[in-house]
């Protein structure tokens, strides 16, 4: 987080040094690509390292004048550490496929004082050591590459299923961080009003660069699978940290309520649109600027909006076209830019549902 800041405001100011050393949680990859690229000369080491393995675990070496990574590296094992990537039942997996991290060696921790169930969840048998050896599993999910270089790929506990697609927040992290105008992004899971895992991402502008949340939908759309890209953005100052200088996560502000965002419908068409979203959607009510993906829709019910649509207001609309359009407004919107060659007309139900 302390080399995001100052990635993010004055990267020049590291150029005096001859070498910087990180630890604590992987460094996003375009945060050591804008340092490399305003330092040239310096070298820099990025450590990786929980607090319950009381030092740095791994560490990977980026020396001056290289590329910077495309990856979030963790790199190559510290001293006497031993890192194992596992899968189910502590087995090792092959190279290049994802497992949970794990770390052995005397730097270990015995677990947490006086908290025996977390201690026993954390703190594991070790196979590959000598009879009592302990390791800890870290929570985090890497892969090993061929060079024996470990890429951090998110946490174990961190995926989500996004309107039936699992997603992985890191991911959209590493998108988002490749954002000429961001010093540092975070995206976290969170639930939406109904219940409905969604991602929310907070991010920190470069200093002397704004930046607006639609702009960051955009790019990301354009890198991310749908489902993976976040359904809120709050831009920030700066991210809340930890005393040992981490990313506070239970720290960064949840979004505004929607008693705070609702913008109700201001003519017929969009109410009669906003009554079928809410509808399908099954919510009291549903704002012209509020997402129907975001809000709990899915392939079975935008075929049902569809339909609705068609028989309310005698409009064709497309699948396709309501995931680009995606709310209220975007479908009026949309109408308007194509010249509404065929205006909406309003038609009616009578009580036992038959069109007028």
């Amino acid at each position: 987080a302390r080399l995001a800041e100052i990635a993010g405001a004055h990267p020049e100011r590291l150029a005096g040094l001859r070498e910087v050393w990180t630890g604590g949680d992987p460094v996003p990859p375009a945060v050591l690509r804008r340092v490399r690229e305003a330092c040239p000369g310096l070298t820099v080491v990025t450590g990786y390292g929980p607090a319950e393995t009381t030092g740095l675990a791994a560490r990977h070496h980026l020396p001056p004048g290289g590329p910077g990574p495309r990856t979030a590296t963790a790199g190559h094992p510290a001293g006497h550490t031993a890192l194992h990537v596992l899968g189910p039942g502590l087995a090792p997996v092959p190279v290049d496929v994802v497992g949970e991290l794990y770390v052995a060696g005397p730097g270990v921790a015995r677990g947490y004082p006086g908290r025996p169930a977390a201690t026993a969840e954390r703190f594991v048998a070790c196979p590959f050591g000598p009879p009592g050896a302990v390791m800890y599993r870290t929570g985090d999910r890497v892969r090993r590459t061929a060079e024996g270089v470990l890429v951090h790929v998110g946490g174990a506990g961190t995926q989500a299923d996004v309107r039936g697609v699992r997603v992985e927040p890191a991911e959209a992290e590493e998108a988002l961080s490749e954002h000429t105008a961001l010093a540092h992004a975070v995206v976290t899971v969170d639930e939406d009003d109904s219940g409905n895992p969604r991602l929310l991402a907070h991010v920190v502008p470069v200093a002397g660069r704004t930046v607006s949340a639609d702009e960051l939908r955009g790019f990301a759309t354009g890198r991310l699978p749908e489902a993976a890209v976040p359904s809120v953005f709050t831009v920030l100052d700066r991210l809340p940290v930890t005393a040992a200088g981490r990313v506070d996560r239970a720290a960064l502000p949840r979004p505004v309520s929607e008693e705070d965002t609702y913008r109700a419908p201001r003519n017929e068409t969009e109410r009669i649109l906003a009554k079928a979203f809410a509808e399908v959607l099954e919510l009291e009510r549903v704002g012209i600027d509020e997402d129907f993906f975001d809000l709990g829709g899915n392939s079975l019910r935008a075929i049902r909006l569809v339909g609705l649509i068609r028989a309310e207001l005698d409009q064709e609309v497309s699948i396709r076209k309501l995931f680009a359009a995606r709310t209220v407004l975007g479908l009026s919107d949309m109408w308007k830019d194509l010249g509404r060659s065929r205006r909406p007309t309003l038609r009616r139900r009578t009580r036992e549902g038959a069109v007028l």
